[in-house]
C-alpha cells in the first residue's frame, strides 16, 4: 500500500509540474493597451484615421478591431467584472448585426442577430 500512495503522489506532483493548456493561453495573452479600447460613447481614441480593419472576425480580437470591422455600434455598455474590464457592443443593422462581448479588450462571444424581416406586401400591380 505504500508504494501504491508514493507513486499516485509522484503523478500528482508531475503534473503539477506542466503547464496546463488554459493557464498557457492566459499567461501568452497580451495586455490590450488602452487605445485599443472602446470608450461609452463607442469611439477609439487614438484609432489612426483611416487604420486597416482585420480581415475576419474572430475571438481574441480588441475592442477597436470589432469596431473597426463592424463599423459603429448602437449600444456599448462598459463594466467591471471582479477587477475585468467587461465590455457589451451591440449593433441592431449593418454588414454584422450582432451582440460582441469582451473580457480585458478582447472579443470573448459574439451573439449574431437576426436578419430584420422584408415586409412582405401586396406586389405592385402590372399594367
Amino acid at each position: 500500500m505504500g508504494i501504491g500512495v508514493g507513486l499516485a503522489a509522484v503523478l500528482v506532483v508531475a503534473g503539477c509540474g506542466g503547464p496546463s493548456p488554459l493557464a498557457s493561453e492566459a499567461v501568452g495573452a497580451q495586455p490590450v493597451p488602452p487605445s485599443a479600447l472602446v470608450s461609452a460613447e463607442g469611439t477609439c481614441a487614438d484609432a489612426p484615421e483611416g487604420a486597416a480593419a482585420p480581415a475576419k472576425l474572430d475571438f481574441g480580437l480588441t475592442e477597436c478591431d470589432v469596431l473597426r470591422l463592424v463599423g459603429p455600434v448602437d449600444r456599448v455598455e462598459v463594466g467591471d467584472t471582479h477587477g475585468v474590464r467587461v465590455v457589451t457592443m451591440t449593433s441592431f443593422a449593418g454588414a454584422r448585426p450582432g451582440v460582441y462581448r469582451f473580457e480585458a479588450g478582447r472579443l470573448k462571444s459574439l451573439e449574431a442577430m437576426p436578419e430584420p424581416e422584408k415586409k412582405k406586401g401586396k406586389p405592385a400591380a402590372r399594367h
